[in-house]
């Protein structure tokens, strides 16, 4: 789906294809720079609906489609009328927790969605830049770098450490890897 959407969000903007599409997109800026765009609400809200739209293509919830498109037409074969309308229930009730779903995922689907546009935008430094910025090992990272105290505390061994290590590279094939690994590192792969 986000592939997908960021192809017509591009072809939107670019007005390409854009009398063609048949799912709406709103012509928003062109995304430039890495500080210049994110996803707001009402992309947000489009990106939604064109989930919903395509439910089925994306199987948003894997066999939940075919199996109602199943039951639906066992259902009308049957003349179970009742059985379809608690059918029809069913599928506006997962319908609703695909709603919750871009709720409670709301921030990581941003993240997804403005990475799948800014590709189609933006050289590939500009976008690796722009998703380091919601990396949170590399936030970490810098912040270790960045405190001399606290790098020194992480990464100075200590004795127990060193009998962890003893302990891991006593097997023979460890220990020639470790040492071989002392002497040239650039080896190890």
């Amino acid at each position: 789906a986000f592939l997908d959407f960021a192809d017509i969000y591009a072809a939107r903007v670019n007005s390409k294809v854009a009398s063609s599409l048949s799912f709406f997109v709103p012509k928003l800026p062109v995304p430039v720079g890495v500080e210049s765009f994110s996803v707001d609400d009402e992309l947000y809200d489009e990106f939604r609906k064109f989930v919903h739209a395509n439910r089925a293509k994306y199987e948003t919830h894997p066999s939940f489609e075919k199996s109602f498109d199943e039951l639906d037409k066992m259902l009308d074969e049957s003349g179970y009328r009742r059985a379809l309308e608690q059918l029809k229930v069913l599928r506006e009730a997962s319908a609703a927790d695909i709603d919750d779903d871009f709720i409670a995922h709301a921030e990581s689907i941003r993240r997804e969605l403005e990475h799948f546009i800014r590709v189609r935008f933006e050289p590939q430094s500009s976008w690796i830049l722009a998703d380091l910025k919601h990396d949170v090992q590399f936030s970490r990272a810098l912040e270790v770098l960045s405190n001399r105290a606290l790098y020194s505390k992480l990464l100075t061994p200590t004795d127990a450490d060193d009998s962890n290590l003893a302990a891991a590279t006593s097997n023979s094939k460890l220990s020639a890897l470790y040492n071989r690994a002392a002497i040239f590192p650039s080896d190890i792969h």
